[in-house]
């Protein structure tokens, strides 16, 4: 999605916005190659957080996570604002819930 950004942005002749964009995917990572990442490493649950753009519609959730099922067969989600993922310890259990504000 971020590459897409950087290229309607310099088609848009906004050279700074597409910068960013493009610097952006230097130092983050696709989904598909997180979801790589995770199963090589046998994580348990692979949660989505702090991403750019925030994919918070249904559409950009889509996008964002195309291919994700093709490298991990579930076991990931894409947090929401408000997430609470707490991993007791000792246990290998996952809690998943809300802050509470």
């Amino acid at each position: 999605m971020v590459e897409v950004l950087e290229k309607s942005l310099a088609s848009a002749g906004n050279d700074r916005a597409a910068a960013i964009m493009h610097d952006v995917q230097d130092y983050h990572i696709s989904p598909t190659e997180a979801a790589k990442i995770a199963n090589a490493a046998g994580v348990k649950l692979l949660v989505f957080y702090h991403l750019m753009p925030a994919p918070d519609a249904f559409l950009t959730r889509r996008l964002f996570a195309h291919g994700v099922n093709d490298v991990r067969k579930g076991n990931w989600a894409i947090a929401e604002d408000g997430s609470l993922y707490t991993l007791p310890l000792g246990s290998s259990e996952v809690q998943i819930g809300r802050v509470r504000y």
